[in-house]
C-alpha cells in the first residue's frame, strides 16, 4: 500500500517523509537536552550538599572536663530540705529551696513571702509586704531533711 500511495502522490509522500524526519530529529534533540539538564542538575546538587562531617568521639580529656563541670554544678547549685517548723503547737511540713549564693531569696514552696533562717539554724522567718509594710512571722525549726526526702514527699 505505501508503495502504490509513493507510485500516485510522489509529492505528499515526501513532505510525509519529512515531516517524521523532523519529528525524530527534534525528539534526539529533546533527549539530549533533557539528558544534560539532569547531569546538570545532579553537578549542582552535589556541589549545594552539606559537606559530610564525621563524628569524632569524645576523648578522656574532654570526658573529663564536662565531669568535672557538672561536678562544680553539683556543688554550687543549692539543694532543697524538707523542713518542719512549728509555731503554737501547729507542725507544718514544706520543702525549703535555701538562697543561691545570696543572689536569690530562700524560698518555701508553700508561701508566697521571703525566707530567712537564722545563722543557728533555731528559727525561721516567712516575711509578707503588705502595701509598703512588711510583715514577719517566727517560727521554730524543728527538723532539716536532705534532698531524698524532698523527692519522697513530691512523690507522696
Amino acid at each position: 500500500m505505501a508503495n502504490k500511495q509513493k507510485l500516485l502522490d510522489q509529492e505528499a509522500y515526501n513532505r510525509q517523509l519529512a515531516k517524521k524526519k523532523k519529528a525524530n530529529a527534534i525528539a534526539k534533540q529533546q533527549a539530549t537536552i533533557q539528558a544534560k539538564m539532569a547531569a546538570i542538575q545532579a553537578a549542582e546538587a552535589a556541589q549545594n550538599a552539606p559537606p559530610v562531617v564525621e563524628k569524632k568521639p569524645a576523648t578522656p580529656k574532654q570526658m573529663l572536663s564536662i565531669g568535672g563541670f557538672i561536678l562544680f554544678l553539683l556543688i554550687i547549685v543549692p539543694y532543697p530540705k524538707l523542713i518542719k517548723y512549728e509555731k503554737l503547737k501547729i507542725v507544718t511540713e514544706s520543702i525549703y529551696i535555701p538562697s543561691f549564693l545570696g543572689l536569690t531569696k530562700g524560698k518555701i514552696l508553700d508561701s508566697n513571702g521571703t525566707v530567712n533562717i537564722d545563722n543557728g539554724g533555731e528559727w525561721l522567718y516567712i516575711c509578707n509586704t503588705i502595701q509598703t509594710k512588711q510583715n514577719c512571722q517566727r517560727y521554730l525549726l524543728v527538723e532539716k531533711k536532705g534532698i531524698f526526702s524532698v523527692i519522697g514527699k513530691l512523690l507522696e
